[in-house]
């Protein structure tokens, strides 16, 4: 009886413990959802662990069996925590990733699962959503013309490009569905589809290609054909596509387009075959003309090519094979530049002439547009050519030192014989003809020394013999001088006698007056008597 109590009492206990976490059920809001999708978590008890707690924490971990003792990992990487009570939404993943999963209520936080904890064992799968593919316009070709060009083979044209994307998952293209419009029947060797990496919507070496339609004959009008692809297309990744036509030579004159019905792929995860949104597409419209008949390299020539002065100039064009009738420009500035033409002239023959007025040293240009695309860019179609405004330079002649000398010495040796004057310094000026004649046959600096020293002379010799008859005079005068001076000096001490001694001043002075007139004349006398002898 003891045992059976003890039985009773242990198994109370144990339900008591056990209640002591569990408190109902816990739930997903939805049982399957796709990757990416957001899920959330439900709480229909309240509290969800009898425990003091405001939260607790959820793991989400892969699907298994549960008897209790189990590690919980978070398949997130970290658990969550969530309220410790009823609630009605709250989220345990953004983003969901394909998978099984239950949902753990960790109530005492020892990272295992205890028996009694709630659980969402029945659990929720998230499976893969399928890709959704789309098509764009991508960069657009306008409708423009072609013809074959010997100079310049080019048989590759681009004539559309679209873009390409896809979601939820990558995306294996397999195929393309096309249909032709041709006016008349297309020749062509191939039609080709590239990724266009950089985007530009021009063929280059960065672009790969991804498929190729190969026709067995001509394409006629309203004509379909499937182009087998082989390229991932990586989710959430936009690409462009470029369609290019590859012609042959002799492609007949006409109008050709295509549209784009259907584009097809495998989804990477799903493997559900993937129509894409957003088709059809035109492309742009190819037309054909004529093939090229304006042959040869452009040539130009200036005559002259160079002068002095301002000139017409003559441009010569030639080199060219069938091209009569076609109208070369003439410019002073690169060929693709929008300028007007200098002049401008019709070839016949294979060459033509057009008149430039020239205004200094320039570039000149003849422009000729030899397949009718509206450009000067393609080959042959321009040549510059140069003129040259030449500049007279005054040269200045510089007379051997030597030479001068020897000339000098030669001239003034004639005059000497010839006249009999004899040597010296004015003999070589009188015998040329004097001062006039020298500066006409001689401008040297020696012959214009001489004509100077000349001068100087003849100007000392004046002023000496100036100052040879002023002599005499201005010694008279300075005697005369010197007694008029002494008068004054007289006048002054009598002056300070009568000062000092009235009354004997005025006889004293007359007295004196008297004495300096009889010197002045005995002076004046004796010079007189002196000019006498000289004469």
């Amino acid at each position: 009886m003891k045992k059976e109590k003890l039985l009773v009492f242990v198994f109370m206990l144990v339900v008591v413990v056990g209640l002591s976490f569990v408190s109902g059920a816990i739930k997903t809001n939805k049982d399957s959802y796709n990757n990416g999708d957001p899920v959330y978590l439900i709480s229909t008890s309240d509290p969800l662990c009898y425990l003091d707690l405001e939260v607790v924490k959820a793991f989400v971990v892969e699907d298994r069996e549960w008897t209790g003792g189990e590690v919980l990992n978070d398949a997130r990487g970290d658990s969550s925590e969530v309220p410790n009570k009823r609630f009605n939404r709250e989220q345990l993943l953004e983003d969901a990733v394909i998978g099984n999963f239950d949902v753990v209520i960790d109530c005492n936080d020892n990272g295992i699962y205890d028996s009694g904890e709630p659980i969402f064992d029945s659990g929720f799968e998230v499976v893969a959503k399928k890709g959704v593919g789309r098509v764009l316009d991508g960069l657009l070709i306008e409708d423009f013309s072609w013809n074959y060009d010997p100079e310049e083979i080019d048989l590759e044209v681009e004539i559309l490009q679209v873009k390409i994307s896809v979601a939820n998952e990558g995306v294996k293209l397999s195929s393309l569905d096309m249909a032709f419009n041709n006016i008349p029947s297309l020749n062509l060797q191939s039609v080709e589809i590239y990724v266009d990496n950089n985007g530009d919507a021009k063929l280059d070496g960065e672009d790969v290609k991804i498929g190729e339609y190969v026709p067995e004959g001509v394409i006629s009008n309203r004509e379909s054909a499937e182009v087998i692809l082989d390229y991932v297309l990586n989710d959430d990744v936009e690409k462009s596509l470029l369609v290019v036509y590859r012609l042959k030579e002799d492609v007949d004159n006409g109008k050709y387009s295509i549209r784009l019905n259907s584009l097809l792929g495998v989804g990477e995860i799903t493997g559900e075959n993937i129509s894409f949104l957003g088709l059809s597409k035109e492309s742009s419209v190819l037309t054909v003309v004529d093939a090229k008949s304006c042959l040869g390299a452009l040539a130009l020539e200036l005559d002259p090519s160079s002068s002095y002065e301002n000139a017409v100039v003559n441009a010569k064009v030639s080199n060219l094979n069938g091209c009569d009738g076609f109208k070369v420009s003439l410019r002073d500035q690169p060929c693709y530049l929008p300028v007007r033409d200098v002049a401008s002239c019709v070839v016949k023959d294979g060459k033509c002439e057009g008149e430039v007025i020239t205004s200094g040293s320039k570039t000149y240009y003849a422009c000729l547009d030899k397949n009718k695309d509206d450009d000067f860019v393609d080959t042959g179609e321009s040549v510059p050519a140069e003129y040259e405004f030449l500049v007279k330079e005054v040269e200045v002649v510089e007379e051997d030192e030597e030479e001068d000398e020897e000339g000098v010495e030669g001239e003034n040796g004639e005059g000497n014989e010839g006249e009999g004057n004899g040597g010296g310094i004015t003999g070589g000026v009188v015998n040329e003809g004097g001062f006039a004649g020298n500066l006409v046959n001689n401008d040297s600096f020696l012959v214009l020394l001489e004509v100077t020293l000349l001068l100087i002379l003849f100007v000392l010799v004046m002023i000496l013999f100036k100052l040879g008859g002023n002599a005499r005079v201005s010694g008279g005068e300075s005697d005369v001088q010197g007694l008029l001076d002494d008068d004054d000096e007289d006048e002054m001490e009598e002056k300070k006698d009568k000062s000092d001694k009235k009354g004997n001043g005025k006889d004293d002075k007359d007295k004196k007056k008297e004495d300096d007139k009889k010197d002045i004349g005995d002076l004046f006398d004796e010079d007189e008597e002196g000019d006498d002898k000289d004469n």
